[in-house]
């Protein structure tokens, strides 16, 4: 019986810790371009090796509307389609925050 409340114990905080990151590295990215996004791609960035970490395919995202993301690295970019099929990226962003708003400004 100590055995087994003693698993119970050890194993229940490392559950809870886990659930916990992943609510951690939820980000939130929230559309205010004016364009809604079609074929929406956001690529993580880690800047201190300039590189690529990973793409995640969003779909669309209308105007006003949100994706979310989960991210450990602290900088993305947008890259969608608007609605003429045109390709646009967005600058660098940060992601410090659990939600991000990106506006027309931040596209090139």
């Amino acid at each position: 019986m100590k055995r087994i409340l003693f698993l119970l114990v050890v194993i229940f905080p490392l559950v809870f810790l886990s659930c916990e990151d992943e609510e951690l590295n939820k980000k939130t990215i929230i559309n205010l371009s004016g364009v809604t996004w079609y074929d929406t791609n956001v690529y993580l960035i880690d800047i201190d090796q300039e590189t690529l970490k990973k793409s995640i395919e969003v779909g669309t995202v209308e105007v006003s509307k949100s994706c979310t993301v989960k991210s450990i690295y602290p900088y993305f970019r947008i890259s969608a389609k608007d609605i003429h099929g045109k390709i646009i990226l967005s600058r660098l962003l940060g992601i410090s925050e659990k939600t991000v708003t990106v506006g027309e400004k931040d596209f090139q």
